[in-house]
């Protein structure tokens, strides 16, 4: 994740680096069989603000990876200006635990 060099979120994190996360597709309401079709998946883990540039740089190039499709392209954003990295703050979550479920 990425976000701006102070906030709220950034204060929360400072004060209590572990997270939960929940991802839910919802497939909706089953008509004339009482049911409702999904997929979660419930997360637990802790959040890092990254400090090295080259961390910051590898972080963003996943975030953008997931975005565009030019390769080229990311590596020459991410490698124009320096100073994009002193004003970004970059957060590594990482996953300790994670249970998913389906069901209709």
């Amino acid at each position: 994740m990425h976000c701006a060099k102070n906030g709220l979120k950034l204060d929360f994190i400072r004060a209590n680096a572990k997270a939960c996360g929940t991802i839910i597709e919802d497939g909706g309401y089953i008509y004339n069989e009482c049911g409702h079709w999904y997929k979660s998946l419930v997360f637990w883990g802790e959040i890092s603000i990254l400090t090295d540039t080259d961390e910051k740089r590898k972080g963003m190039e996943i975030i953008l990876n997931h975005l565009e499709t030019d390769n080229e392209f990311i590596k020459k954003k991410l490698d124009s200006d320096i100073k994009l990295y002193q004003d970004l703050v970059v957060l590594k979550y990482v996953i300790n635990e994670i249970h998913g479920k389906s069901g209709r």
